[in-house]
């Protein structure tokens, strides 16, 4: 029983390679999530692991803020970040584009310990179906000996601050600038949707400003009857909602017009966020 115990803490402890998309094009998240379990599957059927379970990845990268990773773009430095977040010896770095009716697929294994490209492998699959890779032989191989070389390095150095297998260290000046950039464009969509809705607002007000002001002007009938208005007291109210409404479209108009200067500038900027 002590045996067990020990062998299943072992395991569970082992270091393990971990899947993850660092690039995604022409689809969703969404879309993209079963072609991802597919090829994750394929993997740990075909000899790669123990293979961190994607749930697993997914949630530690969101214990520290990162909830798309594929906003690194295939950035080799980003992927290995990813790898040191994920505490991952191995990374192995999956680019999909969709393609009409293709899926074009890029995976590329990293080794975490030197942030070294191990090996490539780029082929297409049909968008619909089961489509499976093929040749993932010489991937897995080179996945196996990095994440044996990476196992002997940590039993023989322990982690300290600083080292690359130390999922504590801050992301790089190029992840920074990937996830950072993601989040810009969030808030820009956001900042958009305020400024159009605050563009509809003034465009409202002045209608029933106009509306209101037209009641106030005296109307003649096809017989020539002059009708004067409305009552004094009635057209003074009348008057000054029209006023109100004029006032309330001048000001949500030039909130609309600072809210897309905003929006610009969340769309165009390249500025990183300062470190501390």
């Amino acid at each position: 029983m002590l045996l067990a115990a020990l062998l299943a803490t072992s395991l569970s402890s082992a270091p393990a390679p971990a899947l993850v998309v660092t690039r995604r094009e022409g689809a969703s998240a969404e879309e993209a999530a079963e072609l991802v379990a597919r090829i994750h599957a394929q993997l740990v059927g075909g000899g790669l692991g123990p293979l961190m379970p994607l749930e697993e990845a997914r949630q530690r990268l969101e214990r520290v803020s990162i909830s798309d990773p594929a906003a690194c773009e295939g950035r080799h430095d980003c992927a290995v970040d990813l790898g040191q977040l994920l505490d991952a010896p191995v990374i192995i770095a999956l680019e999909l584009g969709a393609l009409r009716r293709v899926w074009a697929v890029h995976l590329e294994v990293f080794s975490v310990t030197d942030s070294k490209s191990l090996v490539t492998l780029d082929q297409a699959i049909a968008r619909r179906g089961d489509g499976r890779l093929q040749d993932l032989g010489p991937l897995i191989d080179r996945a196996n000996e990095a994440l044996r070389t990476a196992g002997a390095a940590r039993s023989d150095v322990p982690l300290r601050s600083g080292d690359r297998l130390n999922p504590a260290l801050h992301l790089s000046a190029v992840t920074t600038q990937a996830f950072y950039g993601l989040k810009r464009r969030s808030v820009g969509l956001v900042t958009t949707g305020l400024a159009v809705s605050a563009a509809a607002a003034a465009v409202a007000f002045l209608v029933v400003g106009k509306n209101q002001q037209a009641a106030l002007a005296p109307a003649t009938l096809p017989d020539g009857t002059v009708l004067l208005g409305l009552p004094r007291e009635r057209a003074r109210a009348q008057a000054d909602a029209a006023n109100l409404s004029f006032t309330l479209a001048l000001s949500t108009g030039l909130l609309s017009g600072a809210l897309a200067v905003v929006s610009a500038w969340l769309f165009t900027t390249e500025d990183l966020p300062r470190e501390d």
